[in-house]
């Protein structure tokens, strides 16, 4: 079995291939002889394969490339996966998700915003999990102007500095921070999490972004460093907070702050346990 899988698949078009095993199984560097030249799908989940970059610069025809639970010995760096992607003309979906921060080391080197970006015409949906380095230093390097849904799902705690996604949302048509149009927090129990989206039915665009599990008094700290970061201060016409969290008194003077750096919100809705929130809208 180990030599078939290692001889060359020209007509070969799907490969799925998943471990429900405590460690991932490691493919070897020639797996399918490094060449599927009409390969449209692949998926790995949990699977180890350090030859990856030889097999995707062969898979120029990809349409959907989901790679999961990506280990330390699966690891590739930002520059080999953007210069994969660059040949991939066709790509519409793609998901790259390491299993844990330590999974992939840091980036010595952040990209100049003024690097030639490779233009992904059929790319429309991201799903993207690691540390910001790894996800700035990727997005530098392409550009996806139909992508309509990105989530985004960091290892690293705020505060960090995302310029590049910023840019990278900003040059889509669809889902563009300029045109956003209403916003949704999300502070449950163990995540920080920041959705935005467009009631307009044409522009469907989604934009959400997670970060870990933060103490309770670094929340606000956090999305307002992200909404400023994402420059959202001055596009929203609806803000949704929504979560388990109950503050306590000392904290409404910040939610004031909060509210106050969203001039344009013309409507505001509140579906929580933040009982004590209720008396910033208290008639005096």
């Amino acid at each position: 079995m180990g030599t078939l899988t290692q001889q060359p698949f020209p007509e070969l078009k799907r490969v799925v291939l998943s471990s429900g095993s405590q460690t991932s199984p490691i493919l070897p560097d020639n797996f399918l002889g490094g060449f599927t030249p009409r390969l449209r799908v692949l998926i790995l989940d949990k699977i180890t394969f350090p030859g990856l970059p030889k097999l995707l610069l062969s898979a120029n025809g990809l349409v959907k490339l989901v790679l999961k639970e990506i280990s330390t010995g699966g690891y590739f760096s930002s520059d080999a996966m953007a210069n994969c992607l660059s040949g991939m003309s066709k790509l519409k979906y793609l998901v790259i998700e390491f299993q844990s921060r330590t999974s992939h080391p840091a980036s010595k080197n952040r990209r100049s915003s003024s690097l030639t970006r490779t233009i992904l015409p059929a790319f429309t949906v991201f799903q993207f999990q690691g540390t910001s380095e790894y996800l700035e230093d990727l997005v530098a390097r392409i550009h996806a102007p139909l992508l309509n849904r990105l989530s985004v799902r960091f290892f690293d705690e705020p505060p960090f500095d995302i310029p590049q996604l910023s840019q990278f949302i900003y040059l889509t048509e669809k889902i563009k921070i300029r045109d956003y149009l209403s916003l949704d927090i999300s502070l449950p129990n163990c995540e920080c999490s920041l959705d935005v989206s467009s009631p307009d039915e044409d522009v469907n665009g989604w934009f959400s972004l997670t970060v870990p599990s933060l103490p309770m008094d670094r929340h606000l700290s956090c999305i307002t460093q992200i909404c400023d970061q994402l420059s959202l201060d001055s596009h929203l016409q609806a803000l949704r907070i929504y979560g388990n969290w109950r503050p306590f008194w000392q904290d409404i003077p910040e939610w004031l702050d909060f509210f106050r750096l969203f001039p344009t919100v013309c409507s505001l809705t509140v579906w929580t346990e933040m009982w004590p929130l209720s008396l910033l809208f208290k008639k005096s």
